[in-house]
C-alpha cells in the first residue's frame, strides 16, 4: 500500500466508523466542507446528491431507518491526479438492522471517490458506490451456494 493509499484508507476507516455510529456531524468532516457541490451516490437512492442539505437529508434520512449499520471497507487503490487531487476505489460490505425489520440485511458495492488535498489533509469531495448489476450479484449468489465437498481440492 503506497502512503496515499495508506492516508486514504485510514481516512475512510474514520467516515465508516462514524457513519455506523450515526455520528454524521463527524462523518461529514471527512469532507472537503468548502466545496459547494459535492457529488454523492449511494447505492440505494436514485439520484446524485449534489449539495450539502441534500446530503445532509440523506443522513438524517439514514438515520431515522437504521436502529444499527456497520461497513467495513478493502482493496483501497488510489492515483494522486494532481498535487491537490486524488482517484480512488475500493470494495465495501455493509450490514443495516433496518427499523421495523426482524432480520437485518447486508451487501457489497464496489466505490468510487476523489478527495482533494486541505491543509488538514485529504478530504472526500465524490463519492459514488455501484451495485453489482443483477446478473453478476445473481451468479455470484449461486456460486456461494455450492457444497464445499462439490468442488473438490482443486477447485477450492
Amino acid at each position: 500500500m503506497t502512503a496515499l493509499e495508506a492516508e486514504l484508507d485510514a481516512l475512510m476507516a474514520r467516515y465508516y466508523d462514524r457513519f455506523g455510529a450515526m455520528d454524521f456531524a463527524e462523518a461529514r468532516r471527512v469532507f472537503d466542507t468548502a466545496d459547494p457541490q459535492p457529488v454523492y451516490l449511494a447505492e440505494e437512492i436514485d439520484e446524485f446528491l449534489r449539495d450539502w442539505p441534500a446530503i445532509e437529508a440523506y443522513w438524517a434520512a439514514s438515520q431515522a431507518a437504521m436502529s444499527k449499520l456497520s461497513s467495513r471497507h478493502w482493496d483501497l487503490r488510489a492515483r494522486q491526479v494532481a498535487d491537490d487531487l486524488a482517484t480512488a476505489t475500493w470494495r465495501l460490505h455493509w450490514n443495516a438492522q433496518v427499523v421495523g425489520q426482524q432480520k437485518p440485511v447486508g451487501g457489497e458495492v464496489r466505490v468510487t471517490a476523489m478527495f482533494r488535498r486541505r491543509p488538514e489533509g485529504w478530504r472526500l469531495f465524490h463519492y459514488v458506490e455501484a451495485p453489482l448489476a443483477p446478473i453478476l450479484y445473481v451468479r455470484k449468489l449461486y456460486e456461494g451456494q455450492v457444497d464445499a465437498d462439490f468442488l473438490g481440492d482443486a477447485q477450492r
